[in-house]
């Protein structure tokens, strides 16, 4: 074989090696948009404890979590309505859920009560 046909040989070889990576997926494009977790973080909780907003979340730490999965975790600590405000952000292989806790209920006051005595 000539230097012309090694050539040929070398440049149909990177002309397949290129196509192949193109179009053949790889785990690195099929990883993308997940991220994963050492741990999970819970901030501004006052009465709720850090585990039960772990838990309603439904993220576990070391598993793959998609945005989507996140929108979902979200969702479900205000679903539980225990919560006014839940945000969640990815901060250096840790998640830190921050939620603000719904007010709690320090009084019930009667008014109005004429009709009947207070002894009755």
């Amino acid at each position: 074989m000539g230097q012309r046909q090694w050539m040929r040989a070398i440049l149909r070889l990177c002309v397949v090696v290129a196509v192949l990576v193109t179009v053949l997926p790889s785990p690195l494009t099929q990883a993308q948009g997940t991220a994963v977790f050492s741990r999970i973080d819970v901030a501004g909780n006052e009465r709720i404890e850090a585990d039960t907003v772990r838990v309603f979340s439904g993220i576990e730490p070391g598993e793959p979590v998609t945005p989507e999965e996140l929108n979902l975790a979200v969702r479900r600590l205000f679903d539980t309505g225990l919560f006014e405000d839940v945000t969640v952000m990815p901060q250096a292989g840790r998640l830190v859920i921050t939620v603000v806790e719904n007010p709690t209920i320090n009084q019930i006051a009667f008014e109005g009560n004429n009709s009947i005595d207070d002894e009755e």
